[in-house]
Formats: C-alpha cells, sequence, structure tokens
C-alpha cells in the first residue's frame, strides 16, 4: 500500500514531530490515525512537545487548524504516516547541499556522513557565511536524527532535498 497520489506532499515540520509521536506511541495500538492524532493533541501531546522543546509554541493554534482540515478532506481513519513529510526542511537541505558539494561524485553522502560532517562543525561553518540561522542548530541535529531513525544512517542525503 503506497501512498495515495491525492495526498498532500507532506505537513508542517511541527505537525510531523506530533504525527511520529503518537506513531510511536502506538506501537501495539494498530496504525496512527489523523483522528487519533487529533485525539492525542487534545489530549495534551501539543503541551507535552512544546514543553519538551520539540515543536514552537506558536504553532499550537495552526497545528489543531492543519489537523482538522486533514480530517475534514480526508477523514479521521486516514493513515497518519501517510502524511508525513519525507523531505528535509529548509535548513537541514542547505546543510545537504553542502555536503554534497563536498564530496566525491563516486561516493555521495548518506544520512549518516551528514550528521557526522554537522557534529564536525558544518553547521557552525554554514552558519559564520550566513546560510542558516544560529538558532536553527539544535533542531538540525534532532531533524537529522529522527530521518536516520527513519530511514538509516546509510540512506542517500540527496534523496531528501526538497
Amino acid at each position: 500500500m503506497g501512498i495515495d497520489p491525492d495526498f498532500p506532499s507532506g505537513v508542517s515540520t511541527d505537525l510531523t514531530v506530533v504525527i511520529e509521536t503518537e506513531i510511536d506511541r502506538r506501537q501495539d495500538d494498530g496504525p496512527a490515525t489523523i483522528g487519533t492524532v487529533l485525539e492525542a493533541m487534545y489530549k495534551g501531546l501539543v503541551r507535552e512537545l512544546v514543553a519538551s522543546g520539540q515543536i514552537d509554541i506558536d504553532q499550537d493554534g495552526s497545528l489543531f487548524d492543519e489537523v482538522k482540515g486533514l480530517v475534514e478532506q480526508y477523514g479521521g481513519d486516514a493513515v497518519a504516516a501517510d502524511f508525513m513529510k519525507l523531505r528535509a526542511s529548509e535548513p537541514l537541505a542547505v546543510v545537504i547541499q553542502a555536503e554534497l558539494d563536498n564530496h566525491a561524485d563516486d561516493d555521495p553522502p548518506t544520512l549518516g556522513t551528514v550528521r557526522d560532517s554537522m557534529n564536525g562543525g558544518l553547521v557552525a561553518n554554514l552558519v559564520g557565511v550566513g546560510a542558516i540561522d544560529a538558532d536553527d542548530d539544535d533542531t538540525l541535529l534532532g531533524e537529522i536524527t529522527r530521518l536516520i531513525r527513519k530511514h538509516g544512517q546509510d540512506a542517500p542525503a540527496e534523496e531528501f532535498l526538497p
């Protein structure tokens, strides 16, 4: 079963975090649906994620609007994972592209090599030249870690460019 071509290509980054969290929590309770994600949000999931710094507090209302719109358009039984963004955010795409530019064509970077480069100072270099904001540092490490957890460290990094 693939992703329905009528589904959007992805949801916001913060909603992806909410969906991933609900999927992880429901491992033995069947697949998370957009309806169960909305229910978990009403039960405090968004507050938990804001408190832990995983999502921005300013997104609270828009996240509820985004999920409600998905429920209205696709129904509450739609599998939540089908809506998850499979691409890097814009700042992470800058990091991946920088790693691609620094790698030999015959040895393309993987998600693992991008993370290693990030830990080795790539993000600091990109901040220094103004390519990305300094505030993105922790967020980028969390994002690359989530991609590695989901797709493996050997996944070609280029596949996650928008």
